[in-house]
């Protein structure tokens, strides 16, 4: 993937150049130039789209028994079987609660 983010920056550059040079209609590619980029960095931090072992597995959440109003909770086992002594997985204080087609990437 580093070939391709290479190709993308120096694109980036000479967009930059254009937009330098009084060429504003190049805002908008310089916009979705960015927009790759960060989508591709964000896929290569996780190893999504990786081949071997470093590969990220992708899921979509499915529509539940219940339909839309199906809710998945996160929740850390504490090493037992014993759900009492299960704790739900807390984001800045408030649970991470994921609906159906949410998607998880699992390293």
């Amino acid at each position: 993937m580093r070939n391709v983010l290479y190709k993308l920056e120096e694109e980036r550059k000479a967009v930059i150049a254009q937009l330098k040079n009084g060429h504003g209609e190049f805002l908008q590619v310089k916009l979705e130039l960015d927009r790759a980029i960060a989508c591709l960095r964000f896929c290569e931090q996780y190893g999504i789209f990786e081949h071997g072992e470093d590969q990220s597995a992708i899921i979509e959440l499915p529509v539940g028994e219940r339909g839309g109003w199906t809710r998945y909770r996160v929740m850390d086992d504490c090493e037992t079987n014993d759900r009492n002594e299960w704790k739900e997985l807390q984001a800045d204080g408030k649970p991470v609660i994921l609906g159906p087609e949410d998607i998880v990437i699992m390293k």
